[in-house]
């Protein structure tokens, strides 16, 4: 093996903040097993002479799945592992559970869509203890092996408690079956609650993640990737050349990409052509591969660790592998990733104050019982010494015009903001304090504690969050709650027909938490209530907010069905959009603000 090791070409990284080195591209074996399952698939033979190639150039990391073709997959692995003698103690061996592993290899389930249960696989899919210990049993037997080096699960169990899960991934490690665990393909926001179950009770937590992510697909840079640097996890992402997709020009095609309907999701997705176009560009201009290209994107990328390539290709797994040396300018990386935009999350203020002091003298003047009413305010950013400045919109670093620690979520500005706005309310307590953002300059234990302070000192009676990431709410959230600190009641985020976002991952973080949402913009500033081309208001005019809304490909068609519901039931479109907002089971209350009061009328009649 000697020879072999001077040869080798491919770096060794460790995987998170975990002890386990894997190399710097690993390969994937879903491509190795029967035709019968997938037609595109290689046979034993030509499946070990790439494994082969790849360990000779210094990849000793192999990913696989007990459902890859039924068990064939690890079965070929295996047999490779012992036909080339590879070192045990050298290689790194990754396969997953969850999935059914049917007895014949031409039957999919998971692209079916049947029910094992009911075809006599009751029990030998999910994640429960029994199908884990069995799993982890019958993989072992078709790997030959004596121990899996990292056990990931392949999709989270919405049947199986986190609870029987975390303690049965941490026996198996316990028993000696498994070194490591991980998670592959799942929210931010499950990953989340799965590992912190772990910490939190001291059971063995997850090293890795095996995310879907390559430059058609970004979706994890928005919650995924921040968790998994929360966690100091290891991203070893699957698909990073979307099924060969960014191998060659738009529009050519291979035996894959005719049958494999995930190859056609790429293709036809929104931005692909552009994409691919500028992927292609940059290919020429440096005289490498599309392929090399876009490996050298996704390694360039801080929280990727490894990711998992596969090729039923010799010439294409060799050049795959001299992709790992090439490094990609900042201009080039922007130019290759400016086609792809995904919908930001974005958020507003009010009046340096004014609003506060206004709805005090209202519950003053008013005579609002105060024992009923609920107000709620926020704190974070900035309130200027005038009403005319904007400290959003000016664009200037607020400590450069003399306002150092009046801003974010410190103990001393949370304290210095509950002061002043129960001045301007001419209040005694606030009943819900809101952060209106997340804080990425301040401990967040700093500010958990300081919250629930205000809250034991009086001066608040309820903690609510606003307009951040599920990650970021479920780190603040777990933490108070593992520290017996107050925990927050309510999250008050951006959504509403127009901006529908936040049901990937916040809506069940609230769900798991049993927290309250109080939507805000449930009107889409005002434009959910006319027609596209209806009359212009002032703030449809001069709302620069509203503009990101009507750029949105989709908003002429739902604001077109939105009108034809409101004539269909003789209401309003405003009536229409609120009524949709109270239906989601996770929303309280949706926040309304207008400048009309008969808008006021016509909106308060939805209820």
């Amino acid at each position: 093996m000697t020879e072999i090791s001077q040869q080798k070409k491919v770096p060794y990284v460790r995987l998170g903040k975990s002890g386990l080195k894997v190399s710097k591209i690993i390969l994937g074996t879903m491509q190795y097993g029967s035709t019968e399952w997938q037609p595109w698939l290689l046979d034993e033979e030509e499946a070990i002479k790439h494994i082969k190639v790849a360990y000779e150039a210094g990849i000793q990391s192999f990913d696989t799945a007990n459902v890859y073709s039924n068990g064939l997959s690890e079965i070929i692995l295996g047999k490779a592992i012992k036909q080339l003698k590879l070192p045990r103690d050298e290689i790194v061996i990754m396969t997953k559970v969850y999935g059914t592993v049917a007895r014949e290899y031409k039957t999919a389930f998971w692209a079916n869509g049947q029910n094992p249960d009911e075809h006599g696989y009751v029990n030998q899919h999910g994640l429960s203890r029994k199908h884990i210990f069995e799993s982890v049993k019958h993989s072992l037997e078709r790997l030959q092996l004596d121990y899996i080096d990292l056990l990931q699960c392949h999709r989270f169990d919405y049947d199986t408690p986190i609870e029987e899960t975390m303690q049965a991934l941490h026996d198996v490690v316990q028993a000696g079956y498994v070194r490591y665990i991980g998670m592959s393909s799942c929210f931010a926001w499950q990953f989340q609650a799965m590992q912190n179950y772990a910490i939190n009770n001291k059971l063995t937590p997850f090293i890795s993640m095996q995310n879907h992510y390559n430059l058609l697909y970004r979706e994890e840079e928005r919650e995924m990737f921040p968790t998994l640097k929360l966690f100091g996890v290891g991203s070893i992402p699957w698909s990073p050349l979307a099924r060969g997709v960014l191998t060659r020009p738009y529009g050519d095609q291979t035996k894959r990409g005719t049958t494999d309907p995930a190859a056609s999701r790429y293709a036809n997705a929104p931005g692909t052509p552009d994409v691919m176009k500028r992927v292609e560009e940059v290919s020429k201009k440096l005289g490498i591969s599309m392929a090399q290209v876009s490996i050298a994107w996704m390694l360039s990328k801080e929280g990727v660790t490894a990711p998992i390539v596969g090729t039923t290709s010799l010439k294409n797994l060799e050049d795959i592998i001299a992709g790992v040396h090439v490094e990609l300018s900042e201009e080039d990386i922007k130019y290759i990733e400016e086609p792809y935009k995904p919908t930001a999350v974005f958020g507003h203020m009010y009046s340096n104050g004014l609003s506060e002091i206004i709805l005090g003298k209202a519950i003053k003047e008013l005579n609002l019982p105060r024992d009923e009413i609920v107000v709620m305010t926020k704190l974070y950013n900035v309130v200027g010494r005038d009403f005319g400045t904007n400290m959003l919109l000016i664009g200037k670093d607020p400590e450069e015009l003399g306002y150092v620690n009046q801003r974010g979520l410190s103990r001393k500005h949370i304290f210095q903001a509950v002061k002043h706005s129960l001045e301007r309310l001419q209040l005694d307590y606030i009943d819900v304090l809101q952060c209106h953002r997340f804080d990425n300059n301040t401990p967040i234990e700093e500010t958990m504690q300081a919250l629930h302070d205000v809250v034991q000192a009086g001066y608040v009676r309820y903690l609510g969050m606003s307009s951040c990431w599920a990650w970021q709410f479920h780190a603040m959230q777990n933490y108070a709650i593992q520290n017996k600190l107050t925990p927050f009641i309510s999250m008050q985020n951006h959504h509403n027909l127009l901006y529908r976002e936040e049901e990937r991952e916040m809506f069940p973080t609230l769900k798991l938490f049993g927290v309250g949402c109080i939507p805000w913009s449930p009107l889409a500033r005002g434009l959910l209530t006319r027609p596209l081309d209806g009359e212009k208001t002032q703030r449809g005019s001069t709302d620069w907010f509203i503009g990101r809304y009507s750029a949105a490909e989709s908003t002429p068609e739902i604001l077109k069905r939105v009108e034809e519901v409101a004539k269909k039931k003789g209401i309003s479109m405003a009536q229409v959009a609120v009524a949709w907002s109270l239906h989601k089971d996770v929303v309280t209350a949706p926040i309304v603000g207008t400048t009309s009061l008969k808008n006021l009328e016509d909106i308060i009649g939805t209820t």
